[in-house]
């Protein structure tokens, strides 16, 4: 399961883009170096891998964070709900599939939710094709 299927699932909150040491290795680093963001960056050369090091603007932002807040972590945000592909959404409209035969156009005015958001519905929630129409089941 890949981190942000496990995210959206059981909505827990992001993660920053370093770990609690090594913002403190960047903060302490930084003030080691007489508080210049470029001699940090080239102080901590040894201690990241290349994909990892830190740039010249994000240590500057990072300490204008800290001295703002004092936090060593970034702020928890949330990932954003999907209120329109509800359990309840999906569970009516695959409901109405089986028993009217209508086009995606009135069925979205029906559950009063856009026909964009009905397509995602029928099609990566019941593995539909975006079609107008549906046969009716014998």
């Amino acid at each position: 399961m890949t981190y942000q299927k496990f995210n959206f699932l059981f909505n827990i909150y992001e993660m920053g883009r370093y770990t609690l040491e090594q913002n403190w290795e960047i903060l302490k680093t930084y003030f080691q170096s007489g508080e210049s963001s470029i001699q940090t960056v080239r102080n901590l050369r040894g201690k990241f891998d290349r994909k990892e090091m830190p740039s010249t603007q994000f240590v500057d932002q990072f300490v204008k964070r800290i001295r703002q807040n004092g936090f060593l972590l970034d702020k928890a945000t949330r990932l954003r709900a999907r209120p329109v592909r509800s359990t309840e959404n999906i569970a009516a409209v695959a409901q109405s599939v089986l028993e009217q035969s209508t086009s995606t156009r009135h069925r979205s005015q029906n559950f009063n939710i856009s026909r964009i958001s009905l397509r995602r519905i029928l099609n990566k929630d019941l593995d539909k094709w975006q079609c107008t129409t549906f046969p009716i089941k014998p």
